[in-house]
């Protein structure tokens, strides 16, 4: 029952859990674009965890990370997020990530990018929702 309520506070807020570290001024590779927050691999889960708890600190600020890119088809639109399988005991368990909206042309599902982005609110429906507004998303070489 906690691992259904996880996932679903987690889809709900889009941001798919991790905690602990602390936001780190810097640039993105090769295109140079500055970053509040990086989310490194050690910290991942933690990181994504903190996000979702903390959703109003991290609002406006420009987010850089790495995983998968999921799609989602839905009835009326398609979603878009990165993610990580989380730690679970089965393969799929859960999914801790970022919903995701770019202007480009989206690699194709499942490889793995780099994402840099303003996490934003925004609503659909009456609800309100949780995304990263990418202004870089591109493919790269996933570290073992």
């Amino acid at each position: 029952m906690k691992k259904i309520f996880a996932l679903m506070l987690c889809l709900a807020l889009s941001a798919l859990l991790p905690c602990c570290a602390l936001p780190a001024a810097g640039s993105g590779n090769g295109s140079e674009i500055p970053f509040d927050v990086e989310i490194k691999d050690k910290v991942f889960y933690n990181q994504m965890t903190d996000i979702t708890l903390n959703v109003d600190d991290y609002v406006g600020k420009v987010i850089k990370f790495e995983g998968y890119l999921g799609i989602t088809e839905r009835s009326n639109w398609t979603e878009y997020s990165v993610y990580r399988p989380g730690p679970a005991c089965c393969a799929d368990d859960v999914t801790l990530g970022l919903e995701i909206v770019w202007d480009g042309e989206y690699p194709k599902e499942k490889e793995w990018v780099e994402a840099i982005g303003v996490f934003e609110r925004y609503k659909r429906s009456e609800y309100n929702r949780y995304r990263l507004k990418l202004s870089s998303l591109s493919v790269v070489q996933k570290k073992s």
